[in-house]
C-alpha cells in the first residue's frame, strides 16, 4: 500500500470570524449582568412596592389616585390629638371625614373680608374663577361675614359651582381639585365586584378614590344610567364626599362637596313638640333605602301596616328615598339609628320651609333625588366590603 504524503497549505487567519465571536461574547456578558442587576432591583423594597401599585392611567396619562389617596397614616398618639372643628374632633376622626365644613380651620374676620373682596373682584372680571371660588369659599366658611356679605358670597359660590363642579357634562378643568378626568376602558364598571363579602375587582369609583355613590357619577356627566358610559371616552369624576349643614332657624341647608359650598336648599324641620335633634350625624351603614315602607304612628289612628310609594297616604315622596341618620358619638351626638331620624322627600311640598315634621328633615323631591344620589353612607374602617374611606356628615344647628 502506498502511503501518500502531502504538505498542508498555509491558511490566512480569519480575523472577521474572531471579531464576531468576541462581540457576541461581550453582548452575552452584558445581558447577563444587566439581567442580574434588574432582578436585584425588582426585589428591592422600593421597586417591589412600585410593582404592587395599580398603574391605572387617567385621561392625561398620569396614574389615577388610589382609593386611599390623600390619606395620612397617623400613629395612635397623633390620631388622638385635637383638630379644628367641634368639641371632640381629633386628627384621626378628621382624617376619616376629610375636607368638610366641620374639619376646616376658619380664618379671621379681617382675612374673611379680604378674601371676599378679592374673590368678588376676580368674579366680576371673569378672571381666574378657580381662585375666586377658593377665596369666596374660605370667606363663607369662616362664618364671620356680616349677613349681607354672607348672602353675596353664597350666591356667587352657587353660580361658580353651577359652572364648574355641578355642571352636567364630562368637561374637566385639570386644575380643579374637586374632580378628575377618567377615560373609560373596555370592561370598566362603576362599582366594585365582590365575592364572599370581599372586593375581588375594584371598580372605577374605588380605583379613583371618589367616596361617592355611582349615582353622582352618572348624574354629573349628564347621563341617565351607568350603561351609557363608553370605552375610550373621558368622563368627569367628582371626588366626594358631599356634606350638609342644616340651619333650623332658617329652615335651610347648605350642601358641600368636601369643603366647597355648592348649593343652599330649603328644608322642613320638626314641629315644636317633635323637634329635629341638633348635633353631628352621618348616614347609618345601609341606611339609604328606596321604596321605603312607611308605618303610620299610633296617634294617627291609622292601621299600623306598611304603606308603599303610590299608595294613598304615603308621605315620603316619589321613589320612597330615605336616608336614616345616626349621631357621631365622638362629637357628642348620642343618637342611634334605631331612633328613626331620617332625611326624605315629601308628598306635601307646602311643608317645606315649615316646622311641622315629626323630627325628620323633609326635602323637596328634586333636592332629595340629588342628595340621595350624592351622599355616601358610613363605612367602618375594618369593613372588607366597603370601597370608600370617607363618608358624608350632616350637621344640624339651631
Amino acid at each position: 500500500m502506498r502511503m501518500e504524503s502531502y504538505k498542508p497549505r498555509r491558511r490566512k487567519p480569519r480575523w472577521g470570524l474572531a471579531a464576531v465571536i468576541l462581540i457576541l461574547a461581550a453582548a452575552g456578558a452584558a445581558w447577563y449582568f444587566t439581567l442580574r442587576d434588574h432582578s436585584a432591583a425588582r426585589n428591592s423594597p422600593d421597586q417591589t412596592l412600585a410593582d404592587k401599585t395599580p398603574q391605572d392611567a387617567s385621561a392625561d396619562g398620569r396614574n389615577a389616585p388610589a382609593a386611599d389617596a390623600g390619606k395620612t397614616k397617623l400613629s395612635p398618639d397623633q390620631a388622638a390629638q385635637p383638630a379644628p372643628g367641634p368639641k371632640g374632633m381629633t386628627k384621626g376622626l378628621a382624617e376619616f371625614i376629610g375636607p368638610s365644613p366641620i374639619t376646616v380651620a376658619p380664618v379671621s374676620p379681617d382675612q374673611a373680608t379680604a378674601d371676599l373682596t378679592e374673590g368678588l373682584t376676580l368674579y366680576a372680571k371673569n378672571a381666574d374663577l378657580l381662585r375666586a371660588r377658593t377665596l369666596l369659599n374660605r370667606a363663607y366658611l369662616s362664618g364671620r361675614l356680616p349677613e349681607a356679605q354672607a348672602i353675596q358670597a353664597r350666591k356667587t359660590l352657587e353660580d361658580l359651582a353651577a359652572r364648574t363642579v355641578l355642571r352636567r357634562e364630562p368637561q374637566v378643568n385639570p386644575k380643579d381639585p374637586y374632580m378628575v378626568s377618567y377615560t373609560f376602558r373596555a370592561g370598566d364598571m362603576l362599582n366594585s365586584r365582590r365575592k364572599g363579602g370581599r372586593v375581588t375587582q375594584p371598580g372605577v369609583i374605588a380605583r379613583n378614590g371618589l367616596n361617592t355613590p355611582d349615582g353622582v357619577v352618572v348624574w354629573s356627566n349628564g347621563l341617565r344610567s351607568s350603561t351609557e358610559f363608553r370605552a375610550g371616552v373621558s368622563y368627569k369624576l367628582l371626588k366626594g364626599p358631599f356634606h350638609m349643614v342644616v340651619y333650623k332657624s332658617r329652615r335651610a341647608a347648605d350642601i358641600y362637596l368636601q369643603d366647597l359650598f355648592v348649593r343652599r336648599i330649603p328644608v322642613c324641620i320638626g314641629a315644636p313638640e317633635t323637634p329635629t335633634p341638633e348635633g353631628y350625624f352621618r348616614i347609618a351603614k345601609g341606611g339609604k333605602t328606596l321604596n321605603s315602607p312607611y308605618y303610620p304612628p299610633a296617634e294617627t289612628g291609622q292601621p299600623n301596616t306598611a304603606v308603599y310609594p303610590g299608595q294613598p297616604g304615603y308621605p315620603l315622596g316619589p321613589g320612597g328615598r330615605n336616608m336614616k341618620i345616626e349621631g357621631i358619638d365622638q362629637l357628642g351626638t348620642n343618637i342611634s339609628a334605631s331612633q328613626s331620624y331620617a332625611i326624605h322627600g315629601t308628598n306635601d311640598p307646602a311643608s317645606i320651609g315649615q316646622a311641622v315634621s315629626r323630627g325628620c328633615l323633609r326635602l323637596r323631591n328634586e333636592d332629595m333625588e340629588f342628595v340621595y344620589g350624592a351622599f355616601q353612607d358610613y363605612a367602618a374602617p375594618d369593613d372588607p366590603r366597603a370601597t370608600w374611606t370617607r363618608w358624608s356628615t350632616i350637621t344640624i344647628q339651631p
